[in-house]
């Protein structure tokens, strides 16, 4: 569907982009690079076979699938960067994942489709800052 190319290959491939690999005030350390991807990689004996792929490590970033980013941002993400990233990024992130996750939703009521809009304007206005040119072109 189209979230997966703009939302999981675009949105949330460059905010891992941007906190394990590109240099600026988003970027994580290298050792917490590599502690976070020995949990990824830890958590692969915990995801059912339901999922097609399993979580792989940052290292190996620009050969994660659409899946992988989908995975992250609905399942695994939550979990693991609530131990690596900083109080602020990590409630902007959780504006996308709630956000999404709503979005994503058959029966998702009006009222919630509202809130979920009002979760990206907040998520958008506070990109730039955050992570400093995240929507745009490139990665």
């Amino acid at each position: 569907s189209d979230y997966m190319h703009s939302v999981c290959l675009g949105v949330m491939r460059r905010l891992l982009f941007h906190w394990s690999k590109k240099r600026g005030i988003a970027r994580l350390s290298q050792s917490l690079v590599d502690s976070m991807s020995k949990v990824l990689i830890s958590l692969r004996d915990c995801i059912p076979v339901e999922f097609s792929r399993k979580p792989r490590s940052l290292t190996e970033l620009d050969r994660w699938k659409a899946t992988e980013f989908r995975l992250f941002l609905f399942y695994i993400g939550p979990f693991v960067l609530n131990s690596f990233l900083s109080s602020t990024h990590y409630k902007h992130f959780l504006k996308l994942h709630v956000a999404i996750i709503i979005l994503c939703r058959d029966n998702a009521l009006p009222k919630a489709i509202d809130y979920a809009k009002d979760l990206l304007t907040s998520f958008v206005r506070d990109i730039e800052m955050l992570v400093s040119n995240v929507h745009s072109s490139g990665g």
